[in-house]
């Protein structure tokens, strides 16, 4: 077997494990079969030869694999590309083979730790070599490989080292099998562990026995420097696969514009959703209108004053309009106009809101203001001007929160009512739900994306599964990885 050039490898920044060189362990296993050859132990030169290359080449293809794993995580594919470029032929060649994660130290320690339920209905090729037989088994099933392709978010197939570069992630890490016979079967799923990850374990078992959604540890293996653990498999799909597959379903919707008048709005609602959901689930969007009526109109006629006092003080400025009684009247006409959609009974909540009795007392202080801008043009204006924006905005501080928190309700309840619809279930409000469970149980998961969340499905008929008894489809958090350590600083 060729020995690779990486004697110039010197950054330090590089992943752990490529300033050695790929081949160090390769050819020790060169070395250890070459012995046996010598002394007699092996009977055919050539058969040993060739499992020298096969080990060999298994090795280097395993320390290729984590090396563009690692790379890539990082962004480092040109520093890569850069120190291997007297081998770039030979890695070329290489990372067209299906890449390897897994360890196949012969000499580790052995441990099989295996839930009473479960640990009869093994075969036992499993005993004999756990890491083999677990290796052999498929990849947990991801639907988004073939429909997704080249998106982002989507996998790697797992058949070049190469397509790790643009999606890096082990694809080979997550198994599914059943075992048991046909009266006595169940489905499980395996995941190895990487060293900083082992807590995985721990955490997830601390999630189901406080309660918490999540599908419960059945085995714990450490084989040959690998390690994993077995889960119950549920008959669930990932919400970031989910909003993969059927993205018009939910996340294509046209935002509910929050109009004032009853009619547009319930016009916009109707014209937006007439496909999407059922005439109930409009209504009940309807009633959030009228909950939050008094709101909205108040806050349709604010917006329009803090127009008027913006920009309508500096028209007249500009027109220089200077007698009274013709600014009073203007002042009158013009704000008149403005606020006519309105009752007298609206118009004087909302201006109690900024603090004046009624509309004579807010155009006083208008034209006040107008006057005193009027007054010190010459002096002052421009500090003036800013003064007035500055006091005016603290009048309308709440008024924008107001309307956000509005507007917030609506979006929520529009996304909860698609969801419901289309899914069984208010799948946002169960995130919440799952979120406030594992802060009052004390059991903090370092991150709670669509990717960590499964919903359950009946892929026979691909929708949500409701299991009988149940009122909707029940979602679980997965993934119970800890959060990373922070680095200590160097001094």
């Amino acid at each position: 077997m060729e020995k690779f050039d990486f004697s110039k490898i010197e950054d330090r920044n590089l992943p752990e494990g490529v300033k050695g060189g790929f081949v160090d362990e390769a050819q020790g296993e060169r070395r250890m079969i070459q012995e046996k050859i010598e002394t007699g132990e092996a009977d055919h030169n050539k058969t040993m030869t060739e499992e020298v290359d096969k080990k060999g080449n298994n090795e280097l293809i395993k320390k290729l694999s984590k090396t563009v794993l690692r790379s890539a995580e990082n962004g480092r594919r040109s520093l890569f590309e850069r120190i291997t470029v007297k081998n770039a032929e030979k890695i070329a060649k290489l990372v067209e083979k299906s890449p390897v994660f897994y360890e196949n130290k012969e000499n580790s320690p052995q441990q099989i730790l295996l839930d009473a339920g479960v640990v009869d209905l093994f075969p036992e090729e499993f005993f004999n070599n756990p890491t083999q037989w677990i290796e052999s088994q498929k990849n947990i099933e991801r639907f988004d490989l073939d429909y997704c392709s080249g998106l982002p978010n989507s996998f790697p197939s797992g058949r070049t080292i190469d397509e790790i570069w643009d999606r890096p992630y082990d694809i080979s890490k997550v198994k599914e099998f059943t075992v048991g016979k046909k009266d006595n079967q169940i489905e499980l799923v395996s995941k190895r562990l990487d060293k900083k990850q082992l807590e995985e374990i721990t955490l997830a078992r601390r999630a189901w026995e406080a309660g918490i959604p999540t599908p419960k540890v059945l085995g714990e293996i450490k084989d040959k420097g690998n390690q994993y653990a077995f889960f119950e498999k549920i008959s669930a799909i990932n919400l970031l696969t989910l909003s993969q597959l059927i993205p018009d379903e939910v996340y294509k919707y046209v935002r509910v514009r929050i109009d004032y008048v009853e009619k547009r709005f319930r016009e916009g609602i109707n014209s937006s959703f007439d496909k999407i959901l059922p005439d109930n689930a409009k209504e009940r969007l309807y009633l959030i209108w009228e909950e939050e009526k008094n709101d909205i109109r108040s806050n349709e006629i604010l917006w329009r004053i803090k127009v008027f006092f913006e920009q309508y003080i500096f028209r007249y400025l500009v027109l220089k309009v200077n007698d009274k009684t013709t600014i009073e009247s203007k002042v009158d006409e013009d704000f008149s106009k403005l606020i006519s959609d309105f009752s007298d009974d609206e118009i004087k909540k909302a201006i109690a809101i900024l603090g004046f009795k009624n509309k004579d007392e807010l155009l006083s202080n208008f034209i006040l203001k107008k006057n005193i801008l009027e007054e010190t043009k010459n002096f002052d204006q421009e500090n003036k001007i800013k003064e007035f924006k500055q006091e005016e905005e603290k009048r309308f501080g709440d008024l924008r929160e107001k309307t956000e928190k509005i507007e917030k309700k609506l979006d929520e309840q529009v996304m909860s009512e698609i969801y419901k619809e289309k899914f069984g279930v208010d799948i946002p409000k169960k995130i919440s739900e799952l979120e406030n469970l594992c802060a009052e149980k004390n059991v903090e998961h370092k991150d709670s994306p669509k990717r960590n969340i499964l919903i359950e499905w009946n892929f026979d008929e691909w929708k949500p599964l409701k299991k009988q008894g149940e009122k909707e489809p029940k979602l679980y958090i997965i993934d119970w990885e800890p959060k990373p350590k922070s680095s200590k600083k160097q001094k």
